[in-house]
């Protein structure tokens, strides 16, 4: 069942007054600008149907699965999260959980960890890593997800993600950085 018209009048104006918000607009620089041109350009020429189509998720080999435009040569993306190496994946390495990297306190290794990371969901084909992780806030000692996140203290988290992000991303997959508030607690995870 599609969107009724009205719903799609008001997705297009919403649009338009985000496009036209003080932030996120993409004037901060010279190429995002122009990303943000290409990507009007691109919006302008798909249907209703696909932009649902690549926006909604899809049962595949992925934790996550977008759908394609073919006529627009936009192909389907694959998601998986690996805070300690690829999940559902064979022939994977086993990566130490991000509050071990972080303890270190080296932002080149931190880099490198980044790096190594996304060489390996290129390797999958993966497109986009659902991580690093900034969190968890930390302050239940039994939290059943503390292993995963970086650290509790914000300038060694915020440290450590731009350079593990800065590591994915520079091999061509799509770092997407995350903190979930209730993964301090092991039954209530994001």
């Amino acid at each position: 069942m599609y969107p009724s018209r009205k719903l799609h009048n008001v997705l297009d104006m919403q649009a338009v007054a985000d496009v036209r918000s003080a932030s996120g607009n993409g004037s901060s620089s010279p190429q995002w600008a122009n990303a943000y041109a290409q990507a009007r350009n691109l919006l302008s020429q798909m249907t209703l149907e696909e932009k649902v189509n690549v926006t909604r998720g899809f049962t595949g080999t992925c934790v996550g699965n977008t759908g394609a435009v073919p006529r627009l040569g936009i192909e389907p993306m694959c998601l998986a999260d690996a805070p300690d190496g690829i999940r559902g994946q064979e022939f994977v390495s086993a990566f130490p959980a991000g509050i071990h990297v972080a303890a270190t306190f080296d932002k080149d290794l931190l880099y490198a960890y980044g790096r190594a990371l996304g060489e390996e969901y290129r390797g999958k084909g993966i497109n986009i890593a659902l991580g690093p992780v900034a969190g968890p806030l930390g302050r239940v000692a039994r939290g059943g997800r503390n292993w995963e996140g970086l650290s509790a203290d914000p300038h060694l988290a915020g440290a450590g993600m731009g350079a593990i992000t800065r590591g994915i991303q520079d091999v061509g997959v799509i770092a997407t950085a995350k903190v979930c508030v209730t993964t301090g607690r092991s039954a209530e995870t994001c």
